[in-house]
């Protein structure tokens, strides 16, 4: 799921996607994770709530 934006990070052409290149390195894996995990939870709750 990352790969891509982990990719184009480290080509460092992304300056509209964050603006700070540097700093997304070290926080998009963890961020990538955080996003995915919070759509996970979101989604099973959307489920439960409309079950």
């Amino acid at each position: 799921m990352g790969q891509g934006r982990l990719g184009d990070v480290s080509s460092e052409t992304t300056d509209s996607e964050a603006g700070a290149t540097a700093t997304d390195t070290y926080i998009s894996p963890l961020a990538d994770f955080l996003l995915f995990f919070t759509l996970t939870v979101v989604a099973a709750a959307a489920m439960v709530v409309l079950l």
